[in-house]
């Protein structure tokens, strides 16, 4: 028996009615793009702020040999230029990590009707992802000044790609492991 089989039969996948599937891949469709555009622009706020405190701290460094670290100061000014660039930056570690092929969408195999709803929950994991790297990118800083750790920074990195490369993941992880659930597309 596959595994496709041993889930079908276990009865935990109860199939939703089609209108709430629709609805659910219809308002995510509907906010993806809005959520999307706020993300970029606190994005592009943040990273502006970042390079200009950068300047101040370089300012302040010159002014008094005792003033914020160079290593700080530095990082700052990198995180803010990632954060003014963060696509560029997310589709070069999404090409490092996934290769050119990446997978934009998957479904559940053998439950037809179910691809608005996955479609629905890829978009949110994207949207969680883009956060996570924001924030990961963000928190290089504080690391370098020791108010926070190098680690946390590059979890939220890491994880933040992989999460807006669900399907790309999903796709190594079901050929690593020989299941067949999902379909990609």
């Amino acid at each position: 028996m596959s595994a496709r089989a041993a889930v079908m039969a276990t009865g935990l996948l109860v199939p939703l009615p089609a209108s709430a599937r629709d609805l659910a891949g219809d308002i995510v469709r509907d906010i993806e793009g809005p959520l999307v555009a706020l993300i970029a622009a606190v994005c592009l706020l943040i990273g502006i702020l970042l390079v200009l405190r950068a300047g101040f701290r370089l300012v302040h460094r010159a002014a008094d040999r005792f003033g914020p670290g160079l290593h700080g100061t530095a990082l700052q000014a990198f995180a803010g230029v990632v954060l003014v660039n963060l696509a560029d930056w997310l589709e070069a570690g999404s090409t490092t990590l996934f290769g050119s092929r990446r997978d934009r969408s998957l479904g559940l195999a053998g439950a037809p009707g179910a691809d608005g709803l996955v479609d629905a929950v890829v978009v949110i994991l994207f949207l969680v992802g883009l956060a996570a790297v924001a924030r990961g990118v963000a928190l290089l800083p504080a690391a370098a000044d020791g108010r926070a750790t190098m680690g946390g920074a590059a979890c939220h990195i890491v994880g933040g790609l992989l999460a807006c490369n669900f399907p790309s993941l999903a796709a190594l992880v079901e050929a690593a492991t020989g299941l067949d659930l999902l379909e990609f597309g």
